[in-house]
């Protein structure tokens, strides 16, 4: 009499089904999770790119302080707000000459008091570069840039005391 241990095909037929199944849900919770994560990193993207596109910053004007500084006027141009401190941390970044300067904001100004500092559109703020007015028939080239990839240039040629584009 042979004996023989083992399992019926019947069983074999529904454990190898059940094995297939739980595969198949598990590959597609995971796929689902990949294409959640695919999905929120392409609208963080998008999302960025049309603020990119909708910031600018330009500078108006630029003239001699009474104290000797070149001050200029920037301007929000664009459609966005734009941060130009947090936590009492200057975002935006001032060159003169292709050298960075720390640069304040005019005396008086409303926002020395603040840490968070929003420019909104339209909107414009006068920083002092704290680099010597040109003399006369001198130049300086002032180079502001600030986040989503802003950027303004500025060239002050002195003549008269004044800045002549």
């Amino acid at each position: 009499m042979v004996i023989s241990k083992g399992i019926s095909p019947v069983v074999s037929e529904v454990l190898l089904l059940g094995i297939a199944v739980s595969t198949a849900v598990s590959a597609g919770v995971f796929l689902q999770g990949t294409m959640d994560g695919i999905q929120d990193n392409a609208d963080d993207w998008i999302s960025e790119e049309d603020t990119e596109q909708s910031a600018s910053i330009g500078i108006n004007f630029g003239y001699n302080s009474t104290d000797g500084y070149l001050m200029v006027d920037v301007q929000n141009e664009g459609s966005t707000s734009l941060n130009v401190e947090e936590n009492g941390a200057k975002i935006w970044n001032t060159y003169t000459n292709g050298t960075p300067v720390e640069w304040e904001y005019v005396k008086g100004s409303s926002y020395l008091t603040q840490d968070n500092v929003l420019m909104d559109p339209q909107s414009t703020i006068t920083i002092n570069t704290t680099e010597k007015f040109p003399d006369t028939k001198n130049s300086t080239e002032v180079e502001i840039t600030g986040p989503y990839s802003t950027r303004t240039t500025y060239f002050c040629y002195s003549q008269n005391g004044r800045c002549e584009s």
